[in-house]
């Protein structure tokens, strides 16, 4: 979603603009008077606030996610003789005082106004996080790829197409069955999509899975690894 509005300074995924948002609120308001900005300082703070819910709500859903689908699996498959799963979890962090929206928007113009004024200087858009040093792309750990998975008809084979792969030369395929924590890498490739054949854990029976991509440059680990995407595949 960050993507649909582009500029050089902003994060693309919701886990980097948490931090990037905090120290932009931080360092907004040391230079607001001086930007003759004051009186967007209270907005920029009640935004910072929703951003940093919004994170911690999404990493607290996606472990309410995982314990769901614990639940379920052991629900529906588990022997009889297994002890009853625990409940699944459901509960949010506690929410600012109030929820803005249409923060980016906002805070692109916002960003418009700031580097007009004429009190500004490159320091200080350094500073809020506003200005990409020449020739420095985006920094590796902002990366985090985008993975689309397509199950095919039969033989426990899926494609995977990788988007936003930033300057990485290789991408691992990695997969996780229902009811495990454990994830594996399956495939490694080098351009932008593979046809993925996995091994079951009961042959013969389709078989449901999370997968996920986790970039590399030079043999090293680059960026973060991409969401989750839910796949089953057939026999």
């Amino acid at each position: 979603m960050l993507n649909i509005i582009r500029r050089k300074w902003l994060p693309k995924t919701l886990g980097t603009l948490a931090p990037w948002f905090a120290n932009f609120d931080l360092k907004f308001a040391h230079f607001a008077d001086d930007l003759g900005l004051t009186t967007f300082v209270a907005r920029v703070a009640a935004d910072n606030a929703t951003v940093q819910w919004l994170v911690a709500a999404q990493e607290a859903f996606d472990a309410n996610e995982k314990g769901f689908i614990k639940f379920r699996d052991q629900s529906l498959f588990g022997d009889k003789s297994d002890p009853a799963p625990p409940a699944p979890l459901t509960a949010l962090p506690a929410p600012p005082d109030s929820f803005q929206t249409a923060i980016i928007e906002r805070l692109v113009e916002l960003i418009d106004k700031i580097q007009a004024a004429d009190s500004y200087t490159e320091e200080t858009g350094a500073q809020l996080g506003i200005v990409v040093p020449k020739g420095e792309s985006v920094s590796q750990g902002a990366v985090k790829p985008s993975l689309k998975c397509a199950a095919a008809l039969n033989d426990y084979t899926f494609s995977a197409v990788v988007t936003d792969r930033g300057e990485a030369d290789m991408a691992e395929i990695e997969v996780r069955f229902a009811g495990s924590e454990i994830w594996q890498t399956v495939k490694s490739f080098t351009g932008k999509a593979a046809d993925v054949k996995i091994t079951p854990p009961v042959a013969g029976q389709p078989a449901q899975l999370q997968a996920r991509v986790q970039l590399y440059k030079k043999n090293e680990k680059y960026g973060q690894p991409s969401d989750a995407v839910y796949v089953t595949v057939n026999p």
